[in-house]
């Protein structure tokens, strides 16, 4: 009969202790398979197997957080670069007028002969950041042809959301529209979200101005 290895036997006694099979044949210099042959007829005592159970969790845990700090660097590189390139950037009402449009076109409602000019969206930076564009792009908006209704759950508080929302969007509070309320799902609430909101503006002229220039500009990047 074969005599076994000092390895070996190093391999089980280990094992026996509660080491896991990466951490043992990291210690023996040989390959996890060879540990697994050597001791996968071992019965391991109750204590054992906690503590391989909960080295396992560690080291699952310690791999998921590396994971998490490595995408947690990736995205402030990112941010970094993008504050940075925004930096250098200068945008004139023309380009205001251009990235508006698209905006629209991506989340503003489609109607016959472009005649509604109505923005719906639920994230708050959106919405202030299409309504900057709007202005800059439009400056003799008459500010009093604006509308909003909002489309909340019955969670909310209709009372606290007008004012978030009127502060998100520039429009004063009297100017919202009678609130849809969303049919309850059963389902759970969602932290932090505010509704969903539709801005709309009555003038057809715009309306349509807003639809040609990005079909134009959209047209134009594909011929």
């Amino acid at each position: 009969m074969q005599t076994k290895s000092f390895e070996h036997s190093q391999a089980i006694l280990m094992r026996k202790s509660g080491k896991t099979l990466p951490a043992i044949a990291k210690k023996l210099k040989v390959s996890k398979s060879s540990v697994s042959l050597w001791t996968q007829d071992i019965v391991l005592p109750e204590r054992a197997r906690a503590l391989i159970q909960a080295r396992k969790v560690r080291a699952r845990e310690m791999a998921n957080e590396a994971k998490r700090k490595l995408t947690r660097t990736k995205l402030a590189n990112v941010k970094q670069e993008s504050e940075l390139s925004m930096s250098k950037t200068t945008i004139d009402n023309e380009m205001a007028l251009i990235m508006c449009s698209l905006m629209y076109w991506c989340e503003g409602s489609k109607s016959k002969n472009d005649s509604e000019f109505t923005f719906t969206n639920a994230e708050p930076l959106t919405i202030c950041g299409f309504m900057a564009l709007l202005r800059q792009a439009i400056p003799q908006l008459d500010e009093k042809r604006f509308r909003v209704k909002m489309h909340l759950h019955e969670y909310h508080d209709e009372s606290r959301q007008r004012t978030f929302w009127s502060e998100v969007t520039g429009i004063q509070e009297q100017q919202f529209q009678n609130t849809f309320w969303k049919p309850h799902t059963g389902k759970s609430t969602k932290p932090n979200y505010n509704g969903c909101i539709h801005v709309r503006y009555h003038d057809v002229v715009l309306s349509r101005k807003i639809s040609a220039i990005a079909r134009a500009f959209l047209e134009n990047m594909v011929t």
